[in-house]
């Protein structure tokens, strides 16, 4: 009832970090299932989660909503996710800012990316500004401007929410270096291309420029952001999908990685 989760609601702060995930677990699981309406765990999060300190926690909640946007692709819904995201992690983002804070614990950091990650890729104005700020000096050659453990967010939120001048950004970055862990980040932003650019990214990724076993970078990237277009993509080019991986098992794991 409405009363008990104002209840729990009123005494979440004060349960541990392990009932915290578990009762935002609990929540998404029983909407899943039918047990209760989708909104009612999203309306707990917006109410209750805007102070949440913890990385866990807050985990959880980033795939319940993934999954609900998973299941559910209308703009309204997808637009009501992305306020229901900016709402609570959007105070998170601004609440730990960009720069780590002498002493912070390694958690402190997977929250702040966690975070910044989401708020920014949901449309939070304030956050995703300062993302394409920091995503500005960077491309411009400030390497400082943006640390490792932020870049995959930054990628992806200005990409998601750009045009052809931030993917050509994007892939300049990638041809410019060969550091394969900066180039895996960078084929996972431009999976997360606006719609328009996606077939494009997608034709770069059979290029000769992608290596063979990097493709299912991409297609992570493209799962990520919620569309269903990767699986179309790999079976519209299944015979060459076949001549580069037959025999091997590098052709299994990407029917995997792009199924819906």
């Amino acid at each position: 009832s409405e009363e008990l989760l104002d209840a729990l609601g009123g005494a979440f702060a004060g349960l541990s970090v392990a009932d915290r995930v578990g009762v935002v677990s609990d929540l998404f699981a029983l909407g899943k299932a039918g047990y209760h309406s989708t909104a009612k765990p999203l309306a707990f999060c917006t109410k209750y989660l805007k102070a949440e300190a913890s990385h866990v926690v807050l985990t959880e909640v980033a795939a319940g909503l993934g999954a609900i946007g998973a299941v559910w692709t209308e703009a309204t819904v997808t637009g009501a996710l992305d306020a229901l995201a900016t709402e609570v992690f959007g105070a998170v983002a601004l609440r730990l800012g960009w720069s780590p804070t002498a002493g912070e614990g390694d958690t402190t950091a997977l929250l702040r990316a966690l975070a910044i990650r989401i708020a920014a890729t949901s449309n939070h104005t304030e956050v995703l500004s300062q993302a394409r700020a920091k995503f500005a000096a960077y491309a411009a050659g400030d390497a400082s401007a943006l640390p490792p453990e932020l870049r995959s967010a930054v990628f992806a939120a200005v990409l998601k929410h750009g045009g052809e001048a931030e993917y050509a950004q994007l892939l300049a970055l990638y041809r410019g270096t060969e550091a394969m862990d900066q180039r895996v980040l960078l084929l996972s932003a431009l999976g997360q291309s606006p719609p328009t650019l996606l077939p494009q990214a997608l034709e770069f990724m059979l290029s000769s420029e992608v290596r063979n076993q990097d493709v299912i970078y991409l297609l992570r990237g493209v799962q990520a952001s919620g569309i269903s277009l990767a699986w179309q993509f790999v079976r519209d080019h299944w015979s060459t999908f076949l001549e580069r991986y037959a025999g091997g098992m590098l052709l299994p794991h990407v029917v995997k990685v792009a199924q819906p």
